[in-house]
């Protein structure tokens, strides 16, 4: 008899289907071994979004305050393509000076000329 393979949205929802047959939420936390909060966790989803409530979530964040804005980026990318040998550190000087705020570090400006292949490789 081959080995019976479970995955974790499997059993967490055996769990749900044996919370709704009565069965108290801190017993079968115990036997899952996982803690009560998240049994309330996925007892929670799964009353709001069904089956697909128990699916992993991604754990990327939806968002990164400090990256840099698209419109800074597309600045930076026309001031090189009118300056081709400029060096990031010389085009942040520059556009210091002439916007009058601060810009990205050299090396964030240097990584989104490499990002939008401005930069050959040595």
């Amino acid at each position: 008899m081959p080995w019976k393979a479970v995955n974790p949205v499997d059993l967490r929802m055996e769990m749900m289907v044996r919370l709704g047959d009565g069965e108290k939420l801190t017993d079968l936390c115990r036997e899952y071994g996982i803690s009560r909060k998240t049994g309330e966790k996925f007892k929670r989803r799964f009353r709001e979004l069904g089956p697909a409530g128990l699916e992993d979530r991604p754990r990327a964040p939806r968002v990164i305050p400090h990256k840099t804005p698209p419109e800074l980026v597309e600045v930076l990318i026309a001031e090189r393509r009118l300056h081709p040998t400029w060096g990031p550190r010389k085009l942040k000087e520059v556009l210091e000076r002439r916007l009058g705020r601060p810009m990205p570090a050299p090396s964030t400006i240097g990584d989104v000329f490499v990002e939008h292949g401005l930069i050959a490789p040595r």
